[in-house]
């Protein structure tokens, strides 16, 4: 083989590298884009349908394998081809990609390569043939082949992954919880979660404790972006709505309170923690003892 020949190898060769470089390049955008989405996607769904185990298992499998295909279809093979791992495409399909940059040269680079075949392919090559194949690889040489592939050209390419990474940093930014809170619960998708109510109960009362056998009246606020009209008490296995106090506020009375209460609020579906109402003993008055001090004219003794 000739060093004009090998000159023209090598440079097909560079090309080679080149061409899986821009293959590279352009899958780990698209890469970065597809990943982004199929988290995002993942996370809102979870948000809004606060799915079960069972669902949040499929989901949690499903994003990950899809995940896995992106990465692999558009950033792995191509960096195993760029490695020279596994199957790359020949020389002459190297020339062919050449050629629809440069048509002045097609054909020379793929006579040039096809006379290489048939001299490698005679048992004898004559000088004829080898001299012809240096001829041509010579006019080939001043080609620049790996002007065929512009990696700038790949910055085109962005508006695929910019748009959904820009979606997910102002989401990070203006309301971290709609990306986190599903994500956790996504990752450990064996848990129960229990769906936190958009507003709070918050109880007025200075304690929750009453006098043994006295009424107790429980007043209530609800705070939040949205609150619910209508509020019920649960305790002792039963539900009984509470009373609108103006406002977002609610009341409810018990009566005769002798024991501990447990119970819980319950609004648009969601119930707060357990609170415990506890009686506390009544102060009676079992002895009374007074001392009298008698004026002294009247000549009495100090009784008590």
């Amino acid at each position: 083989m000739n060093a004009e020949y090998q000159h023209l190898v090598s440079k097909l060769d560079g090309f080679i590298r080149k061409y899986y470089k821009d293959r590279l390049i352009r899958g780990g955008l698209y890469a970065a884009g597809l990943l982004v989405t199929v988290f995002l996607v993942a996370a809102l769904l979870e948000h809004l349908g606060h799915f079960g185990t069972s669902a949040r298992f499929w989901l949690f499998w499903g994003a990950l394998g899809a995940m896995g295909f992106i990465l692999g279809r558009f950033f792995v093979i191509p960096l195993m081809k760029l490695m020279r791992l596994g199957r790359i495409i020949s020389h002459a399909q190297a020339a062919s990609i050449i050629g629809s940059h440069f048509p002045d040269i097609r054909d020379k680079l793929l006579n040039t390569l096809q006379l290489r075949d048939q001299a490698d392919a005679s048992a004898s090559s004559s000088a004829l043939l080898e001299a012809a194949i240096a001829q041509r690889s010579n006019e080939l040489g001043p080609v620049p082949f790996s002007s065929a592939i512009d990696l700038r050209r790949n910055s085109r390419h962005l508006r695929l992954a910019l748009p959904p990474l820009a979606v997910l940093c102002v989401l990070l930014f203006a309301r971290p919880g709609i990306i986190t809170d599903p994500t956790r619960r996504i990752l450990q998708h064996n848990t129960e979660f229990v769906q936190e109510a958009p507003f709070q109960f918050v109880i007025i009362n200075d304690s929750l404790t009453v006098p043994e056998e006295q009424d107790f009246e429980l007043f209530i606020e609800l705070r939040g972006e949205a609150v619910p009209t209508q509020v019920a008490l649960v305790a002792n296995g039963s539900t009984a709505p509470m009373v609108g106090h103006g406002g977002a506020r609610f009341k409810h009375r018990f009566r005769n309170v002798d024991e501990v209460v447990v119970f819980r609020l319950a609004a648009d579906g969601f119930t707060s923690d357990e609170y415990r109402l506890r009686p506390i003993p009544d102060p009676a008055v079992l002895e009374v003892r007074a001392a009298l001090r008698f004026p002294d004219y009247l000549n009495l003794p100090l009784s008590i």
